[in-house]
């Protein structure tokens, strides 16, 4: 976690993180940056600089991170093995992902990642509907399989590494991490504005969901007029 770049921002702290750091970036690939200071004024400001620039930026305070850290979110776990700090003023960043233990409980937020999959399972009519719920899931099964192996003393934060991991622990039935796989795409074309058409995109929801079948994931995915999603199910008569 030594500096070894020139610093993009003037926070206080600053590192690079996920697959830039990692160096497997592909064409999919965010360039993700952590920015860290005191003054929230200034750090939107970076933020919205960084953003024109092509940056994907996490952006706290450092009571922010802290709380984080006391918290035992993996995030904190994600700085510590894989970021390369690039600007630490005062060498608090450094000094918080060093003192840094994770737990070994996290099933409260495997609760609440539950809740969010859920969203996938009923989403407005069209290819962008569609779309949406691979977004969805392909968070969700992020976070399900970053929290899952944690548990077991795992941490890898690479999605292609994380879904032959959950594989290979059984976690998921063998042969389905390709299907888990296709969402990542998916997720980009929805992020970037772009329709698919034709069946292939609910057929694929299909597949990620029924290997996740042993979890609080939805069964299948549902189109539905967004009304009914907005205002939902009209009450039943007397």
């Amino acid at each position: 976690m030594t500096p070894h770049r020139v610093a993009v921002s003037g926070a206080s702290a600053e590192a690079i993180f996920g697959s830039t750091s990692r160096g497997d970036t592909d064409a999919l690939s965010d360039r993700d940056i952590l920015i860290v200071d005191d003054n929230v004024k200034a750090l939107r400001h970076w933020s919205r600089k960084l953003e024109e620039d092509g940056w994907s930026v996490a952006s706290y305070t450092f009571a922010k991170l802290e709380a984080l850290s006391r918290m035992g979110a993996l995030f904190i776990q994600h700085l510590k093995l894989e970021a390369s700090i690039i600007a630490d003023r005062d060498g608090r960043l450094s000094a918080l992902l060093r003192s840094f233990e994770p737990r070994r409980d996290y099933s409260r937020e495997l609760a609440e990642n539950a809740r969010l999959a859920a969203l996938a399972g009923e989403v407005p009519l069209g290819s962008r509907g569609a779309l949406l719920a691979a977004d969805i899931l392909y968070v969700a099964t992020r976070n399900h399989g970053v929290l899952l192996l944690a548990e077991r003393g795992i941490h890898c934060y690479s999605y292609s590494v994380l879904i032959c991991a959950l594989e290979d622990e059984r976690l998921i039935p063998a042969g389905t991490s390709r299907d888990l796989a296709s969402l990542r795409f998916l997720k980009c074309l929805y992020r970037a504005g772009e329709a698919a058409h034709g069946e292939h995109v609910p057929e694929a929801l299909d597949r990620a969901l029924a290997a996740l079948q042993a979890y609080q994931f939805p069964s299948r995915m549902r189109q539905v007029a967004p009304s009914a999603i907005v205002h939902g199910p009209a009450p039943e008569e007397p």
